[in-house]
């Protein structure tokens, strides 16, 4: 057990071993792999272009954002709303990031 420490104000001061901090870096590993699967599982058509693209574009994506597990292939847009290859739906919280690169406008 490691002796309890105080901070300036009296507040107890947490500490952690470094067996408990692998342990936690070991489970956020598992919840990450595990988002991931669930990510790509229901992609199957994003995944099918981005392999399509190693053989066309630079590093074989389009995108500026970090791609892991894979890029996200957007199809189309429809005022703030972006849709992917696969048809999940995204609310544009980039502020026009969709704008950029496709023609979306509000619905007369």
């Amino acid at each position: 057990m490691l002796p309890e420490r105080s901070d300036s104000n009296g507040s107890p001061i947490a500490q952690v071993h470094a067996s408990d901090q692998q342990g936690g870096r070991q489970r956020l590993e598992a919840v990450v792999a595990e988002q991931e699967r669930i990510f790509l599982d229901r992609q199957p058509r994003s995944r099918q272009l981005s392999e399509r693209a190693v053989h066309a574009l630079a590093a074989g994506d389009s995108s500026w954002q970090i791609t892991r597990p894979q890029t996200v292939w957007i199809s189309h847009g429809i005022g703030s709303k972006i849709y992917d290859v696969d048809g999940t739906e995204y609310v544009d919280m980039h502020g026009g990031y969709g704008r950029v690169w496709l023609p979306c406008h509000p619905r007369s």
